[in-house]
């Protein structure tokens, strides 16, 4: 990441702030008040979400037992904001394009018209849909956000 700045909610309430100014060193992280702090701390704890993260950038000689809670909040943080810019720029992008994703790897596929306009008639969502299919049998994952009616039906 490049620098971060947050609001961090928990149960749907403001509990801290997060920045990160993206020049080396530890995040400041200000919690309002150390008993939220703690339960904070202690849901991250509970649901070992350290273990949901070793399969992230975060993995490796950093996951060792006894790992520091407010890393472990640090690696949320990023890797949920990581997510929301990805999620971004699908949306940002699918208009008329098909996001795949095969492996690692993102690419897009052009369209010849925008998906709102295919979903309006009936026999272009037919021909859409053998596209699709054809991605997905060829390994690919569709990343659109924007099929509902189309996948979905």
């Amino acid at each position: 990441m490049w620098g971060l700045i947050a609001d961090v909610y928990f149960n749907k309430k403001h509990v801290a702030n997060y920045h990160d100014d993206g020049w080396g060193g530890e995040p400041e992280v200000t919690f309002f008040d150390d008993l939220i702090e703690k339960k904070v701390f202690d849901y991250l704890r509970e649901n070992k979400v350290e273990k949901h993260m070793q399969s992230t950038d975060w993995s490796g000689e950093l996951w060792k037992d006894g790992i520091e809670q407010p890393i472990v909040l640090q690696c949320a943080i990023e890797i949920i904001a990581s997510e929301m810019e990805h999620l971004k720029w699908i949306k940002r992008n699918q208009s008329n394009k098909l996001i795949l994703q095969k492996n690692e790897d993102i690419f897009t596929m052009k369209l010849n018209v925008s998906i709102a306009r295919i979903k309006k008639n009936p026999y272009s969502i037919l021909k859409f849909k053998k596209v699709i299919q054809e991605q997905i049998e060829d390994g690919y994952t569709i990343l659109n956000t924007n099929l509902k009616g189309i996948i979905n039906s």
